[in-house]
């Protein structure tokens, strides 16, 4: 039986779970944070993006904390599967990733958290309407001063070729669905972007923005090693000096960062050590300037034992568990009924005690509980997903699976799935499910995820700036990220339609009721998502809550 006691031997860093691994400043891809609590308060309410009813332009730019030039910040996480980041979907990598790159526009780092607001980046201003969006980049912003590029200007054919990247045809360019509902990108001169679209997209500016496989990267660069695998030349507030894998990767200031006087920092180097008793050793010592503690107990006792600045927030992202419905799962996973009797036999108020220690909430649908206006209520989740061992056994019976063999896959540095899956496999076992825990080398575990080769596999959700990035990606017949192999034409129609509904209130109210449908569909079962709490150290000036992989905001923090 797991038990909270072995939690608390685990440690701190559950956070580094196989696709909820923050590495920087983390937050809801993950967030300033005038409304973050301390300690163990009560974890603030997230707010979703507004999709746009009417033609949007770019706000003013954000204005940033002031600091001290100067120093290096200290961190830790694992390693990256590879520099590439346009053609994976490792997190180390895409966090790291926008360090160097920049992007069309990015998310404020200094606004609430979980607040997606736009924020201009290599775009000055765009104006979107129904059938496009018109960029106006900035003037004198400059590829870093390496080679191939040697600090020439970035132009509007920069951003041709990067986004048109980022849509190759192939498994690997997992990160297309974003520009999916670009038919054409123009550029009538230099400074201008012109982005002429399939449809109307509700989402397509949070996608733009995010800093999953959006950043902008140089055609020479490319053409030179043939792809990003071997070096990183970017546009962004730091320079990748050196990756030592299986060690640390470090990165230096860009010099000639279009930001005058940003960044603070000298370097950033970021320590390859996934031991969570060693991470919090290390931020109880000094020795690094950020943790992420897996509970509220570790919370405490960085509380207790340091002056840290500690911060509380709703993660909405986590560890969830996929079901292969194509050729190589399991055939029995294909009947709902097998998937529903799987979900009833959970006890998800079991595990939120059990392997969270209460500090989370419920996460029964493809919409993080607390995602602001887009979630069911708590009440609403634990109506619909209750635990009903009765139920299902009459469902397993009704498939013709009274007793079914069930292998799940998980990544063996995926501590919340090490904690959460022999209690799962008891559960389950009073249905009449065998469940065969089969922990995997990272690699290993992501390459079966592309390749679909998996029956029951516990997988990482980053938390997402709209409701489309947890629907259209994973569960559509297209969606570049549907490793299930998910082919249900009736919910294509229904994520289609909700991609093209610009009037805000009609499309929460679309995707509730979607919600409340899940159990129709059921290719992913949601258990609990945990709370956040993040602390840095008490001399870390201009602290932030990266917002879906944008870890831009550290071009702002600095040493006191």
């Amino acid at each position: 039986m797991i038990t909270r006691r072995t939690m608390l031997r685990r440690g701190a860093l559950g956070a580094l779970s196989a696709g909820a691994a923050y590495l920087l400043a983390c937050g809801s891809d993950s967030n300033s944070n005038s409304s973050t609590s301390s300690g163990g308060g009560s974890a603030p309410q997230a707010a979703a993006s507004v999709a746009p009813a009417t033609p949007t332009t770019a706000a003013a730019a954000a204005t940033v904390p002031a600091g001290k030039p100067g120093g290096t910040l200290v961190l830790s996480g694992s390693d990256l599967q590879r520099l590439d980041f346009q053609r994976t979907i490792s997190t180390p990598t895409q966090n790291a990733s926008s360090l160097v790159f920049s992007r069309l526009a990015s998310y404020d780092p200094y606004v609430d958290l979980n607040t997606y607001a736009m924020r201009p980046d290599l775009a000055e201003s765009w104006e979107q309407t129904g059938d496009k969006v018109v960029f106006k980049l900035r003037k004198g912003a400059k590829w870093q001063n390496l080679p191939p590029l040697n600090g020439r200007e970035v132009v509007a054919e920069d951003l041709k070729y990067s986004l048109t990247r980022v849509a190759t045809t192939g498994a690997e360019y997992v990160h297309g669905y974003k520009v999916e509902p670009v038919s054409a990108i123009e550029t009538p001169d230099k400074y201008t972007v012109v982005l002429k679209l399939r449809f109307a997209s509700a989402g397509l500016m949070s996608d733009l923005a995010s800093g999953q496989g959006m950043g902008t990267v140089p055609r020479e660069l490319v053409e030179a090693d043939g792809d990003l695998d071997k070096r990183w030349v970017g546009s962004g507030p730091y320079m990748l000096d050196k990756w030592t894998k299986g060690s640390n990767i470090r990165f230096v200031k860009n010099p000639d960062y279009y930001k005058p006087g940003l960044p603070y920092l000298d370097a950033i180097e970021w320590k390859f050590i996934t031991d969570a008793s060693t991470n919090l050793a290390n931020f109880l010592a000094g020795q690094l300037h950020f943790y992420i503690a897996s509970g509220l107990e570790q919370s405490d006792q960085i509380k207790k034992s340091t002056k840290a600045q500690i911060r509380t927030f709703p993660n909405l992202g986590g560890t969830h568990k996929m079901y292969n419905v194509g050729a190589k799962g399991n055939a029995a996973l294909r009947d709902v009924r097998v998937r529903q009797a799987i979900d009833l036999a959970i006890d998800r108020a079991q595990i939120q005690e059990l392997v969270l220690g209460n500090d989370g909430v419920w996460a029964a649908t493809f919409v993080p509980l607390g995602f602001g206006e887009w979630s069911l209520t708590d009440a609403e989740t634990k109506q619909l997903y209750a635990t009903n061992l009765n139920e299902a056994k009459k469902l397993l019976e009704a498939a013709g699976q009274p007793k079914l063999t069930i292998p799940v896959e998980y990544s063996n540095i995926d501590t919340f799935a090490q904690d959460e899956l022999p209690l799962m496999k008891q559960m389950l076992a009073k249905a009449g499910i065998e469940l065969q825990l089969k922990p995997l080398e990272r690699t290993i575990y992501l390459q079966n995820q592309v390749d679909s080769d998996f029956n029951l596999m516990a997988i990482g959700m980053g938390a997402y700036p709209d409701p489309d990035n947890y629907l259209y990606p994973t569960f559509h017949s297209k969606g570049t990220k549907n490793y299930g192999q998910v082919n249900d034409a009736d919910l294509d129609k229904r994520i289609e339609k909700q991609r093209g509904i610009l009037d805000y209130k009609e499309r929460v109210a679309y995707i509730k009721e979607l919600q409340k449908d899940w159990k129709k569909y059921l290719y992913r079962t949601y258990t609990v998502n945990r709370n956040d709490h993040q602390a840095w150290q008490p001399n870390v000036k201009g602290t932030f809550v990266p917002k879906g992989w944008d870890y831009q905001g550290m071009e702002a923090v600095s040493l006191a």
